[in-house]
């Protein structure tokens, strides 16, 4: 849920369900966010983040 939540902030819109490559509207913030969107959301519950911690530091690294 906080890939979407994510995702809605960037694009302020419900992505329906959190699965696969989300397309984020503006190129420059695509190449920086897909990333972070996909790994929030990979159906591997494995290959997620495991932690909003973990989150947090990816997220704090990006430039806005």
């Amino acid at each position: 849920s906080l890939g979407a939540t994510l995702f809605y902030l960037l694009e302020g819109q419900n992505p329906g369900e959190c699965y696969g490559h989300f397309v984020v509207s503006e190129e420059e913030k695509k190449n920086r966010w897909q990333p972070v969107l996909d790994k929030c959301c990979a159906l591997d519950s494995s290959k997620r983040y495991q932690s909003a911690a973990e989150v947090f530091e990816v997220v704090s690294k990006l430039a806005f």
